[in-house]
């Protein structure tokens, strides 16, 4: 009896270490992840790779860490840029984040893209652009969820396959597929209460492909665009952001 039990205890430690190694990074924003309350920035202290403001010409400062999740609630300032250095994605691979919207049911115009840093230099400046990044989920300012449709040289529009209101308060949990090496991105997403994911992209196209330097994609990017509507007070609050492998894992719930 004794000897079953201490092996199903190691096929249990087995498996939680499997699925432990399919992660390739993960920001949550907890205590024990060495996040503070504060500006993301700088964080997490005891890591290599921390959040970076991507344009100091406009400071990002509504991007915090409250209560171990990330806030970015709009002032009526766009332009504002964040990114995450990541390691570098080649192949195939599974991105999910969860969320919930915070305001009065006004539109914002916050975006979370895979890309490639080499990429942000393509206008001279390391300050990125909208038509610099890779996989783009975009929470818009109609109310939806949408995704951009690339063409890999920084066209194409931003389009999806189903409406998923998010500004309805309603928590959310995205999950992409994303393929770093045919530049394409499907999204599901799944709203609390609900079983199932819809689909609200397949095999989307990246805006611009990944660099022959990279060769895939290396930073998770955020960016803050709320002058499209200059209203202040409206926003999301993020968290629990994993990369994982071509398999999924159990997904970490925040709510």
């Amino acid at each position: 009896m004794q000897k079953n039990i201490l092996m199903v205890m190691v096929l249990v430690l087995a498996a939680s270490m499997a699925g432990q190694a399919q992660v390739f990074s993960s920001a949550d924003f907890s205590k024990d992840a060495g996040y503070a309350d504060g500006s993301v920035l700088g964080q997490p202290t005891n890591a290599a790779s921390q959040w970076t403001d991507a344009n100091p010409g406009v400071p990002s400062v509504n991007f915090l860490v409250e209560d171990g999740k990330l806030s970015i609630i709009g002032d009526g300032t766009g332009g504002r840029w964040v990114y995450l250095p990541i390691p570098v994605q080649q192949g195939v691979f599974n991105f999910s984040f969860e969320g919930v919207y915070v305001g009065d049911g006004t539109m914002t115009n916050i975006g979370v893209c895979l890309s490639d840093t080499e990429n942000f230099n393509l206008d001279g400046n390391a300050v990125p652009t909208y038509n610099e990044q890779g996989g783009m989920i975009r929470f818009a300012d109609n109310g939806l969820i949408d995704v951009r449709n690339g063409d890999g040289v920084g066209g194409g529009s931003f389009t999806k396959l189903a409406d998923v209101p998010y500004n309805d308060g309603v928590p959310f949990y995205v999950r992409a597929v994303v393929d770093a090496y045919l530049w394409n991105i499907t999204v599901f997403v799944r709203k609390q209460g609900q079983t199932e994911e819809t689909m609200i992209a397949e095999e989307y196209g990246f805006r611009r492909n990944n660099s022959p330097v990279t060769e895939g994609v290396n930073a998770l990017v955020i960016f803050d665009n709320n002058s499209d509507r200059s209203l202040p007070g409206i926003g999301l609050i993020l968290d629990n952001f994993v990369l994982f492998g071509s398999t999924p894992v159990n997904e970490w719930s925040l709510f």
